[in-house]
């Protein structure tokens, strides 16, 4: 599960790379979905290997259709902050659909139970239901400094200012 999802993850960011020079120029001309500039607010849920659940808020800047930049919290009992992350995003936009597939990847810092930095891989979906409100999930693993990486699965309603 591991090796295809870092796969499936890289090959989203190679596939939607080839064609971000001709969609960033062109990606908000007759856009109502996803824009340049875009600022969010994710609330979600979380799935921790199928054993651990939690809940988690994040906020995401996109700089345009396509690259963006997000950080996050979450909790899985009351411990909070039990780790926060930074995330850098692409997604490509398919407007007809109100979708954005995305890739992404990241770092940060866990506090509770064992202290100690965290890297991860991620592969999703972004499913717009009006303008400003919309739905996500995504599965990621996560590659801690010193314990066992495991899989989160996050999914939630994005806001967006």
């Amino acid at each position: 599960m591991n090796k295809i999802l870092i796969a499936a993850a890289i090959a989203l960011l190679v596939q939607t790379s080839g064609a971000l020079a001709d969609s960033a120029a062109t990606a908000n001309v007759g856009s109502s979905q996803y824009f340049t500039r875009e600022r969010t607010f994710d609330i979600y849920g979380t799935l921790r290997d199928t054993e651990k659940l939690g809940l988690g808020v994040g906020a995401n800047y996109f700089f345009n259709a396509i690259w963006g930049i997000g950080a996050e919290t979450r909790v899985e009992k009351f411990d909070w902050p039990n780790q926060i992350s930074g995330s850098l995003f692409a997604r490509y936009p398919m407007e007809e659909y109100r979708l954005a597939p995305y890739a992404y990847a990241g770092f940060g810092r866990q506090f509770h139970e064992t202290s100690q930095w965290l890297g991860h891989i991620g592969i999703g979906i972004d499913y717009r239901i009006r303008d400003r409100i919309g739905l996500f999930t995504d599965v990621r693993e996560t590659f801690p400094e010193t314990s066992k990486e495991y899989t989160l699965w996050r999914f939630g309603i994005r806001f967006r200012f």
